[in-house]
């Protein structure tokens, strides 16, 4: 299930970057969810990248102060 989930939010996010382009906060929630599965397919090496890549879109989007910012931070330790 979670391979399936993995596969789909991958396409989910690649279909984001297309309509929205890639600094859009669709993009960097669906960016969280593809972290959280690789998180729980004890994917750690693929999941910190991912959400870093996250953060940089929410910090463009919201700026530094921004409720998504720190949530993803706290997701990242």
């Amino acid at each position: 299930q979670l391979d399936e989930a993995e596969k789909a939010q991958a396409e989910a996010y690649d279909i984001g970057v297309k309509v929205y382009g890639p600094n859009h906060d669709e993009v960097g929630t669906t960016l969280v969810s593809l972290a959280l599965i690789k998180k729980a397919k004890k994917d750690l090496e693929g999941a910190t990248p991912t959400l870093e890549n996250a953060l940089d879109v929410f910090v463009k989007v919201y700026g530094p102060s921004h409720i998504k910012v720190g949530v993803t931070w706290s997701n990242l330790g």
